[in-house]
């Protein structure tokens, strides 16, 4: 287990493992993302962070960004980033807000659209104007990616938004539920 202190002074605790360019996870609320660690670190050197609060709010997004750039400056400056459910959203935060990201990917980002029904989950964030002007700032390639099981509901919806909102998008369903297919996309879109 490595540390890096944020700018805050909290200390963050964060794997790493493997070799080769740096890769930074950043999982959703209590995600474990050791599986699929182990398996990008046959290609990557792979950078896997305990969230703040294990990314359960009330953390302001803040001090998640500056934790991130922590992270990223103790991976080499600069690196690609992953993140999945609300860590999806914060990688994009993170991305639109400057951070040194070479390439980003997300996976079933829980955003909420205007259009979507009652009876959809009411934790997703409501994607607003102002969220899609930030993801126009995003210039580096960006891997959208939802799995075989989000079957054209909120989450579909919610990627093909993020896809249309991004100066250079990658569209994809995963087509597994296992970390073994996910990693094999990544390193796909990771490799130069």
């Amino acid at each position: 287990m490595h540390r890096v202190t944020s700018s805050d002074g909290t200390s963050i605790a964060y794997d790493r493992l493997g070799s080769g360019p740096a890769v930074v996870l950043v999982g959703g609320a209590s995600a474990d993302h050791a599986i699929l660690a182990a398996e990008l670190a046959a290609h990557f050197t792979v950078h896997n962070p305990d969230r703040r609060g294990d990314g359960a709010p009330p953390c302001a997004v803040e001090r998640e960004l500056e934790d991130l750039a922590a992270l990223m400056e103790a991976a080499g400056g600069a690196a690609h980033l992953y993140g999945a459910s609300s860590g999806g959203a914060l990688a994009l935060e993170a991305a639109a807000a400057g951070l040194p990201v070479a390439r980003l990917a997300v996976y079933e980002v829980p955003y909420a659209l205007a259009e979507d029904t009652p009876d959809e989950p009411a934790d997703g964030l409501t994607l607003d104007r102002l969220t899609l002007d930030r993801l126009a700032k995003i210039h580096c390639p960006t891997l959208v990616a939802t799995g075989p099981l989000a079957g054209g509901g909120f989450l579909d919806r919610a990627a093909d938004a993020i896809a249309a909102a991004l100066p250079v998008p990658e569209r994809v369903v995963v087509q597994g539920t296992d970390p073994t297919s996910l990693a094999t996309v990544l390193t796909r879109f990771f490799s130069p």
